[in-house]
């Protein structure tokens, strides 16, 4: 069974994932799906997408834990798993995961976005673009939820 990883850095109640889910939901016979989050998610939603059949796994959050933390964990990830599909959620500086994937010849490569809007000072927007920049570059197909995202 191929494996789908979905990568969403906060896995709350929200659109993205609402959308996930129901992705995982559909196609849950068909494909094996983890998660890889950076935040606690609540126990209901640890048991909504368990029951799925879906394997969550936190790693260190990018800017509270720091990079080499961060890249160590996705690094495991990918040598621990073969990963046939990575499916990158809204991820402005985060773009690791997608290079990590490029890198281990990942072919199906898939950028999100979902949203319009790069919040923060003026470094941070341009921080945030060069981010989505990377991911966008990385990766082989692209979505988006509306022309202006």
């Amino acid at each position: 069974m191929k494996k789908i990883l979905q990568y969403v850095p906060g896995y709350n109640v929200g659109g993205i994932e609402s959308f996930t889910y129901e992705v995982n939901r559909q196609l849950r016979n068909k494909y094996s799906f983890l998660y890889i989050v950076e935040n606690d998610i609540e126990d209901s939603i640890l048991k909504k997408i368990s029951n799925l059949n879906a394997q969550i796994i936190k790693i260190p959050n990018l800017t509270k834990e720091g990079v080499f933390k961060h890249l160590k964990a996705i690094c495991n990830i990918f040598n621990q798993n073969k990963i046939d599909v990575v499916h990158v959620h809204d991820c402005d500086i985060r773009f690791f995961v997608m290079l990590i994937a490029k890198i281990k010849k990942v072919k199906t490569r898939i950028y999100h976005i979902h949203s319009s809007e790069t919040l923060g000072s003026f470094i941070q927007k341009g921080i945030k673009k060069i981010g989505i920049r990377l991911n966008l570059l990385l990766s082989n197909y692209h979505f988006a939820c509306s022309i202006q995202a």
